[in-house]
């Protein structure tokens, strides 16, 4: 079997520019986007210690010869196709040639392995300029912008793993890299203080957010409620939040109103509707809907549905768009313009993660 592999080593991003220039139009067309993901082993440190050319000798070695596939066999016919250290960039696969590192994101993406453990912590400020300009450089080429469907890690390719490193939030990647390109300012960050709610870790365990929602007269089974929580962990949304909001979805912005005469899902809406945050829809739309108060709003079957279409929102809606803490989203979501009060809301939500947290 022939394994595609090239090996060379790129100085720096702009080495890596005049690589990519080297191809014809119609030899990167198959590109669609990057796949990022980081090596775990070997670490930097590892990496460094015994030099880029002879890991990228013994990564050759591991895709061809020695990795088993599920059917038994061994070898694969390419590998991905740039490891991306801090002091420089290494070619795997050619850039023409489909790779092998994300199963269903092989066909259309370009695999960029980040060389590294990022599972506790973020990448170092020049891995990062490294990754941000190398992404960069393929999207110029191709004419793509960073976005969820052309930006992907590897654990969004229906992959277990935590690639690139449950430190690295891709909805801040994108963020990044659109700046990089200089086609989307980069968002102001959350400030200090904010409660950053998409591209962190959950704050409260699954436990934590199920007897929430039992406490509060949510009508789920366990099994629906747990799967909820696993939808936020996939998708970088912080389930205290969005069970927080959902809960000040169903009275009036009052912060001495009694937790424990709200129900969540009580409102007539949400009765009508399944939709927990009371997300509006276009009345041209082809989603099912509910007019309500001179208003068109989303419509699921059951509460389930409804709160996992509430994750999706958040993290397409607002974190795609670099709005990623409750400071920055709910004045959106929110508006004083409508009557609402941010500040109340907000206040209103944090205090009930904060609630969820010691339960």
């Amino acid at each position: 079997m022939t394994f595609a592999w090239d090996g060379r080593r790129l100085a720096d991003v702009a080495a890596l520019e005049a690589y990519i220039a080297s191809f014809g139009d119609a030899a990167l067309a198959w590109i669609q986007g990057v796949t990022a993901h980081h090596t775990w082993s070997p670490t930097l440190v590892q990496w460094h210690a015994t030099g880029g050319e002879a890991q990228m000798k013994g990564l050759a070695h591991y895709y061809q010869y020695e990795v088993k596939n599920k059917d038994g066999s061994v070898g694969w016919s390419a590998g991905p196709h740039l490891f991306i250290a801090d002091d420089a960039l290494w070619v795997g696969t050619p850039f023409n040639t489909q790779g092998v590192h994300a199963t269903i994101c092989n066909s259309h993406y370009l695999g960029f392995e980040v060389v590294g453990d990022y599972d506790q912590h973020y990448w170092s400020a020049q891995t990062e300029y490294n990754v941000l300009h190398a992404i960069a450089a393929v999207f110029t080429r191709r004419k793509l912008v960073a976005t969820s469907i052309t930006l992907r890690g590897h654990r969004d390719c229906a992959s277990p793993k935590t690639c690139p490193g449950t430190a690295v939030s891709m909805d801040v990647v994108r963020q990044k890299v659109r700046a990089a390109m200089a086609t989307v300012p980069l968002p102001v960050p959350p400030a200090a203080g904010d409660r950053q709610i998409i591209g962190v870790p959950q704050s409260a365990t699954a436990d934590q957010f199920v007897k929430y929602l039992v406490k509060y007269g949510v009508r789920m089974l366990d099994v629906e409620m747990r799967f909820v929580y696993g939808v936020c962990q996939r998708f970088e949304v912080d389930a205290a939040a969005v069970a927080g909001m959902w809960k000040q979805e169903s009275f009036a912005d009052d912060p001495t109103t009694p937790e424990q005469v709200a129900v969540i899902g009580g409102t007539e809406l949400q009765r009508q509707s399944r939709n927990p945050l009371n997300i509006t829809e276009p009345a041209t739309s082809s989603r099912d809907k509910v007019h309500y108060n001179g208003r068109f709003w989303r419509k699921w079957e059951s509460f389930q549905l409804g709160l996992v279409d509430s994750v999706l929102h958040l993290k397409e809606q607002y974190g795609a768009h670099g709005l990623l803490s409750l400071q920055q989203i709910i004045p959106v979501f929110s508006p004083a313009s409508d009557g609402n009060s941010p500040q109340v809301y907000i206040a209103n939500v944090i205090k009930r993660m904060d609630e969820m947290k010691n339960l």
